[in-house]
C-alpha cells in the first residue's frame, strides 16, 4: 500500500473508532463511492481510494468555494451565485 493511502486508510480507521473527530470528511463516503462505481466501469471501489477521493472532492470544493467568495465580495455581494461558481469554475478548473 503507497504511503498516501496508508495514511488515508490510517485515518478512516480513526474514524470509525471515533478518534480523529476533527479530520471527519463532510461528504458521505457512500455517495462517492456510488459516484465512482457508476463512472468506473462497475469496478469496485477499495475503501481507502474511496476516501482519497472524499479528499480530493473536498478540497476541490474549497477552493471553489474560496474563488467563487472573491468574486461575490469583489461585486460587493455577500451571497455566492450561480455565477460566481460558473467564474470560480473556469480558474479552479
Amino acid at each position: 500500500m503507497c504511503e498516501r493511502a496508508r495514511a488515508s486508510h490510517d485515518r478512516f480507521s480513526k474514524r470509525r473508532l471515533g478518534e480523529g473527530k476533527e479530520d471527519m470528511a463532510e461528504l458521505p463516503a457512500a455517495g462517492v463511492k456510488r459516484l465512482l462505481t457508476k463512472n468506473g466501469g462497475e469496478l469496485r471501489t477499495s475503501t481507502p481510494a474511496v476516501q482519497l477521493v472524499v479528499e480530493a472532492a473536498e478540497e476541490y470544493i474549497a477552493r471553489l468555494a474560496q474563488e467563487a467568495s472573491a468574486i461575490a465580495q469583489k461585486e460587493r455581494r455577500k451571497t455566492i451565485m450561480d455565477g460566481d461558481i460558473r467564474k470560480a469554475r473556469e480558474i479552479v478548473g
